[in-house]
């Protein structure tokens, strides 16, 4: 695009913005993330511009419905509001792009286009729909949103025949209005979710109806969770967010509108993120990304032993010497939590979960609840089981109960904790402890205490974040601490929850809890079998510990693709430590069917032994067995 199309390009969107003439209730998109860009969406991810940026002719365009708002009730908001987060988004990424109108989908849609967006276009004639099915099929790429051709050009219910055709989805009547908002997952492990935590929750604004699909022959992205639990029936196996191909073309459809997404910072960047990664792949732009675990395993897997308070220690221990029996059977470490007051007087036990190789982590030196006490007396209950336990730090710990407040928090910094075990987290990965959730500030500074300059320590303004390493970094390079999520929805149903997980590539904490696991019971046969599941598909069975430092250093590295031709890819993968990372798999979509013939530069190696990626019919994986510190070209080339 050249200089003068983009000025009148930001003048279309500004000019409104500043006069108020374009209303947008819902608040406004967020910029795209400073840190964002279409080429690098996440520090693991990297995508090839050129098909879309590095253009005069714009390859993207955006319609403008003026059927919907002529004959959708409310249409006139929902079809404004849309466009103006896409014109935006684009604009912010660099993209240049055209608005079509509905009358432009009247005629055969331009060859040179390689996108179609369709944000809030629920209005689309018979002719229109034939020509959007040609564009797709002759290898065109749609990325649609809301109640797509729902209505034909008179403003008549079509019963969702344009989202069946085109999109291979059921559109569901009459579920249950959901006014306060609901949650659609991240789940699938594809490109559409490269840079995305596994299992992310999207958090969506009311829209009624709720637009929820069966997804048919179409591929689900993910699932809907409800707020009221009640329901949650109604919306089990449906989604509102779909991939598929038809002929040579690509599609990505969700339900939800831009303006739907909450103002969150995390959730405003993850859903970018999401629309980036669709750009790249319904236009055919080659992916690479970092492996999420070591070896590019599926998954990673913890069993967490975890004493529940009030039960009687001696019955809670000779458990604990079952679960140990299971792990050293199955040759796989665990990470026990314990309570120094218990386990110091069963010294045996003690020994075998050091010999297993397991992690030692902390409850406290008791049972007792650490909540509704003073940061110095949690801090001193904290330290004292350390020292008991013979542990040089705290590295992990799981506060009695699971219950943690503010001062719990400020505790785990004194004791210098690299994460605490939670029970309510929105992704399946090590992520970021919301530590000013849990504290009041308010007494504290109506008192002015002496306490007030080590809360202003903890001030948001002296926090920076890592990305995608699970934690933040406060001033003074003092140890993060980051939060590692809890499977607890499932409650003993090991087998659900680790299929759950395996979907989305993500980290399984399986939450053992002695006082329910006699040797005979059946909670001790689903974990057994859920333990030989995991062994035969080469899940990472690991500590919680290493599965957060390999987050942690996996957000490291990131990939740049210097050039890619017909028949190869010149990759960078910088390394930011100051030292080698070992066994590092990169995966390359190409978009395309993958050639015969592939060679990778030593010492990397195609990897054809691993579970493959969801979307793995256009995708290579590559093995690095030692990443250097600094920058390491990886070259592919191949023969079709």
């Amino acid at each position: 695009m050249n200089s003068t199309a983009r000025l009148i390009t930001w003048v279309r969107i500004w000019i409104p913005f500043v006069l108020g003439i374009l209303r947008v209730d819902d608040g406004y998109a967020q910029a795209v993330s400073e840190h964002m860009q279409y080429e690098h969406p996440a520090r693991t991810v990297t995508h090839d511009i050129s098909l879309l940026q590095n253009t005069s002719i714009a390859r993207v365009a955006v319609v403008h419905s003026s059927q919907t708002i002529a004959r959708v009730a409310d249409g006139e908001r929902l079809v404004n509001q849309a466009v103006f987060h896409w014109e935006l988004f684009l604009s912010g990424l660099q993209i240049p792009y055209v608005v079509l109108d509905d009358a432009d989908l009247d005629r055969s849609i331009p060859r040179k286009l390689l996108v179609l967006v369709l944000p809030a276009v629920e209005s689309i004639s018979e002719k229109q729909q034939a020509h959007i099915l040609d564009f797709v099929r002759s290898g065109g790429g749609i990325i649609a949103s809301g109640r797509t051709g729902l209505y034909d050009e008179n403003g008549w219910r079509g019963k969702g025949k344009f989202l069946r055709t085109i999109f291979g989805v059921e559109y569901l009547e009459s579920l249950p209005a959901q006014p306060f908002g609901i949650f659609q997952t991240i789940e699938n492990r594809s490109s559409l979710s490269a840079g995305i935590p596994p299992g992310f929750w999207l958090n969506l604004a009311p829209r009624m109806p709720t637009s929820a699909v069966q997804a048919g022959s179409a591929k689900s992205l993910g699932s809907v969770k409800t707020y009221e639990a009640d329901d949650q029936t109604y919306f089990d196996d449906l989604t509102m967010m779909v991939m598929g191909s038809h002929g040579h073309g690509r599609f990505v459809w969700t339900g939800f509108l831009p303006q739907d997404i909450a103002r969150k910072r995390s959730q405003q960047e993850n859903y970018q993120r999401l629309m980036i990664n669709a750009l790249a792949h319904v236009s055919g732009s080659p992916t690479v990304l970092v492996a999420r675990w070591p070896g590019g395993r599926g998954m990673a897997l913890t069993i967490a032993a975890l004493p529940s308070p009030g039960f009687d220690g001696r019955t809670y221990l000779a458990n604990m010497g079952h679960l140990l029996t299971l792990i050293e059977e199955a040759r796989v470490p665990a990470s026990f939590y314990f309570a120094s007051d218990e386990i110091t007087t069963f010294p045996g036990l003690y020994r075998r979960a050091i010999e297993s190789g397991s992690e030692i982590g902390l409850t406290a030196d008791s049972d007792d609840l650490l909540i509704d006490s003073t940061v110095t007396n949690q801090t001193d209950r904290l330290s004292s089981a350390a020292r008991s336990l013979r542990l040089s730090r705290a590295h992990g710990v799981y506060p009695p109960g699971g219950f943690l407040d503010g001062n719990t928090i400020r505790a785990l910094d004194n004791v210098g904790a690299a994460y605490v075990v939670g029970t309510d987290a929105r992704t399946s990965v090590p992520g970021i402890l919301d530590w000013w959730e849990f504290v009041d500030f308010h007494d504290s500074f109506q008192s002015g205490s002496a306490e007030t300059d080590e809360i202003m320590h903890f001030s948001e303004a002296d926090m920076r974040m890592d990305e995608e390493s699970g934690s933040k970094s406060k001033m003074g390079g003092h140890l993060s601490i980051s939060t590692i999520p809890l499977a607890t929805s499932f409650g003993i149903d090991f087998e659900a929850a680790y299929d759950h997980v395996k979907e989305s590539g993500g980290h399984l904490v399986l939450p053992f809890y002695p006082e329910q696991f006699g040797r005979y019971s059946r909670a001790s046969d689903n974990l057994r079998r859920t333990l030989e599941k995991a062994l035969r598909d080469n899940t990472w069975i690991t500590t919680a510990s290493d599965a957060l430092i390999w987050w942690r250093t996996r957000a490291k590295l990131n990939p740049i693709l210097v050039s890619s031709g017909q028949n190869e890819l010149h990759i960078i993968l910088e390394n930011s430590l100051d030292h080698s990372i070992h066994d590092v798999v990169l995966e390359v979509y190409l978009h395309r069917s993958i050639p015969s013939s592939i060679r990778v530069s030593s010492p990397a190696r195609l990897l054809r032994t691993v579970d493959p990626a969801e979307d793995a019919a256009d995708s290579i994986r590559i093995h690095i067995p030692d990443v250097k510190s600094g920058r390491n070209r990886i070259e592919i080339s191949w023969q079709r």
